[in-house]
């Protein structure tokens, strides 16, 4: 019920407030981050379809052509595929992932707009994004890892 309840939250300031607070075009991801860090921690929850209902909620709010919810599937399959492989603790193997997974997730988002929709990107504009949001949800991930280490106990 709590996890629920963090997700309405989470949904709301990602379709919502997050929009209109970009800075320099760049936005976090906090769906990305929660998704990765819910990946990590070992929760009773089912993370596959926490993945992919926020992704398919985040596609639904924001005219996504469903891209949000292949992503953060992809993203939650990898690491629950590997997560026994990694170093470290959890903290640490979840801030590494959200500095990996959020360029590559930038990257497959773009060639995907780009191949598949015919929308030009330019390349400064990307790096750019790429950068200030893998800082925002590095960010980000430091704040949120506690409250889902607690939400996932529960």
């Amino acid at each position: 019920m709590i996890l629920l309840v963090y997700s309405l939250i989470i949904l709301l300031v990602q379709t919502v407030v997050l929009p209109r607070w970009a800075f320099l075009g760049a936005a976090p991801d906090l769906i990305l981050v929660s998704v990765i860090i819910l990946s990590i921690l070992p929760a009773k929850q089912k993370k596959l379809y926490y993945a992919a209902a926020m992704g398919f909620f985040q596609d639904i709010l924001l005219n996504g052509a469903y891209l949000n919810t292949i992503t953060k599937v992809s993203v939650s399959i990898i690491i629950d595929t590997f997560k026994d492989n990694f170093i470290g603790n959890e903290y640490r193997s979840s801030m590494l992932l959200v500095l990996a997974f959020t360029p590559l997730v930038l990257i497959a988002e773009a060639a995907a707009l780009f191949f598949v929709f015919d929308k030009q990107i330019g390349l400064f504009y990307l790096i750019k994004t790429i950068i200030l949001t893998t800082a925002y949800n590095a960010l980000l991930a430091a704040v949120l890892f506690p409250v889902l280490q607690k939400i996932s106990h529960e």
